[in-house]
């Protein structure tokens, strides 16, 4: 398969194996992926990950294999990844909480810019027909947004700075206009 791959500070399309699932795995078939601030980052080698190394964990796509101790998804599924992955050991994940030593699709394993990717089945979130693969890619900004602003910061605490014109990390601009209504709003529900 053709992928994207980051080796030092280089990025290339190049050749790469599809993945296999293994037992607690889905690969999925990338229909699309979107380019995160991230992702340049890593490919700048501003964020140590281990080379080479396929970027990319905004996405969505269709179930191309499930490993054979995956239940609820099937092969044709559409679907997209919560890139979050889980250490298993830590207090915080055996209550099923959010871990504490996570790590990252697209940082910490191979990610979404290759014909298919390879992710635990308990990344990968089953999406209604009518919701297109853009909207889904964008699911991992949108609540990264969501938790900046559900995180109890207000603009009186002056613990925050907004630097730019978006409200994601991952540098999504579709709400730039509206940035200071948006975190008005957040404040006042």
């Amino acid at each position: 398969m053709k992928a994207l791959l980051k080796n030092g500070k280089s990025v290339t399309v190049a050749k790469s194996a599809k993945p296999v699932a293994a037992d607690t795995q889905v690969v999925i078939q990338v229909g699309l992926a979107g380019l995160c601030r991230t992702d340049i980052y890593a490919a700048q080698g501003k964020l140590k990950v281990r080379d080479p190394l396929i970027l990319g964990h905004e996405l969505a796509g269709t179930v191309d294999a499930v490993g054979s101790a995956v239940e609820g998804l099937k092969s044709g599924q559409r679907v997209t990844v919560n890139p979050i992955l889980r250490c298993h050991q830590c207090n915080r994940c055996k209550q099923g909480e959010s871990c504490c030593d996570t790590g990252f699709v697209g940082l910490d394993m191979d990610g979404g810019f290759a014909e298919y990717i390879a992710v635990p089945a308990y990344t990968v979130l089953p999406l209604a027909d009518d919701v297109s693969f853009l909207h889904a890619a964008y699911t991992e900004p949108v609540a990264a947004s969501l938790a900046v602003l559900k995180s109890g910061i207000t603009p009186s605490d002056g613990n925050a700075t907004v630097i730019g014109s978006t409200v994601t990390a991952t540098g999504t601009t579709y709400v730039s206009g509206y940035l200071n209504d948006v975190i008005e709003l957040t404040w006042l529900c």
